[in-house]
């Protein structure tokens, strides 16, 4: 699975320096798209009472989380 665009490494939750508690830090970039989504899709598959190993469960979670990052480049700019 090849993705158009790495739209899944943009920040989602930038913060600027004047919003960082730490006065030393350049910037904060958080989680990643694919880490935030990742980690939604995990929520969901735990929710759902899923038998399958923590292993198993991960890799779903990432598989998700790549289907809609692959999805979202087809319509960002």
């Amino acid at each position: 699975m090849e993705i158009v665009k790495n739209v899944g490494n943009f920040v989602a939750f930038p913060a600027s320096p004047r919003n960082i508690i730490n006065e030393g830090a350049d910037n904060y970039n958080g989680l990643t798209k694919r880490e935030y989504f990742a980690s939604q899709a995990l929520c969901g598959i735990l929710a759902s009472g899923s038998d399958a190993s923590s292993e198993v469960v991960a890799r779903q979670a990432i598989a998700h989380a790549n289907a809609l990052v692959e999805a979202l480049s087809e319509f960002e700019d």
